[in-house]
């Protein structure tokens, strides 16, 4: 088997230039799975990137051939760093691999120059990223894999945890949410995205909205229009637990 190095920690100059690349290999793809086997566990190819300060996004290169092999034992790529992580599931892996003689893996933020004005009007100003896997150049599709990625990001004060959402920027600048979670101590976000392309961090404070109305359910269509209306104060129901969405509006 190829040689690669299951961890790794590699100081680099800052982005654009940070290409990230296994320098030594201590063990063999055999090795791994054969450790992973008598410890009961699935494999883990982990490489852990040190970004020195002023370092934005990372990328990192991989021979393919070792990552199917780790594929074909269910096992998982994890790239970690500071300013961004990306892990890949063995079946998300097995599709970059398959036929492929190189893989890079890269998490770096888009700037606004790179947007068009749909996006940028958008994003609002917020931070958006750039999540790619490449196979011999080429962008990859990973059907029925799963992406894990996890960005560094400040909540600002006064804000809770529970509105921040991570969405993908599409060419029309449209949002669509992404799995969410947000880490307050670590200052983290990590989010499944369905595939590989732009994603905005954002806030939205509507989702920490709790309906009170037993007459308003998240099937009706018009429920995110009751939900904006009564977080944004813009309209009161009829009392404390209904809102009669089938009653003529009335001016207070």
């Amino acid at each position: 088997s190829e040689l690669i190095q299951a961890a790794i920690t590699r100081s680099a100059l800052s982005w654009p230039r940070a290409m990230f690349s296994p320098l030594t290999a201590p063990e063999t793809v055999d090795q791994l799975l054969e450790a992973a086997a008598e410890a009961g566990t699935a494999p883990v190819a982990a490489f852990d990137l040190d970004t020195p300060a002023g370092t934005e996004g990372v990328r990192l290169t991989l021979p393919a051939q070792p990552m199917a092999e780790l594929a074909q034992a269910a096992g998982t790529l994890r790239m970690t760093s500071p300013v961004g992580s990306l892990t890949l599931d063995g079946t998300a892996l097995a599709a970059a691999a398959d036929g492929a003689e190189e893989l890079v893996l890269s998490v770096v933020p888009a700037g606004t120059e790179t947007l068009n004005h749909a996006q940028q009007s958008a994003i609002q100003g917020q931070p958006v990223f750039d999540v790619t896997v490449l196979a011999d150049g080429a962008p990859v599709s990973m059907p029925g894999g799963k992406l894990t990625v996890t960005v560094p990001y400040a909540l600002a004060e006064g804000r809770e945890p529970g509105g921040v959402v991570v969405s993908y920027l599409d060419e029309q600048g449209q949002l669509a949410d992404c799995p969410t979670a947000y880490d307050a101590a670590a200052e983290t976000v990590t989010f499944t995205p369905a595939h590989l392309s732009l994603y905005v961090v954002r806030y939205d404070a509507l989702r920490l909205w709790t309906n009170p109305f037993t007459d308003v359910s998240e099937d009706d269509w018009y429920y995110d229009a009751v939900r904006y209306v009564d977080a944004g104060g813009l309209m009161t129901g009829t009392s404390a637990a209904t809102f009669a969405p089938g009653v003529t509006t009335s001016r207070a």
